[in-house]
């Protein structure tokens, strides 16, 4: 799955932005800074 249907699933579980994309990270293995860039490009 793509970072950002990853971000979706918390999201919908309602978490937070920022939240969410510290648990994406969490599971990729990733730094949160890395999703952040990822996302904003």
């Amino acid at each position: 799955m793509t970072i950002e249907e990853h971000m979706e699933i918390y999201l919908k579980q309602g978490a937070s932005q920022k939240e969410a994309m510290k648990l994406v990270a969490k599971d990729r293995g990733v730094s949160k800074r890395d999703i952040y860039q990822y996302l904003h490009t």
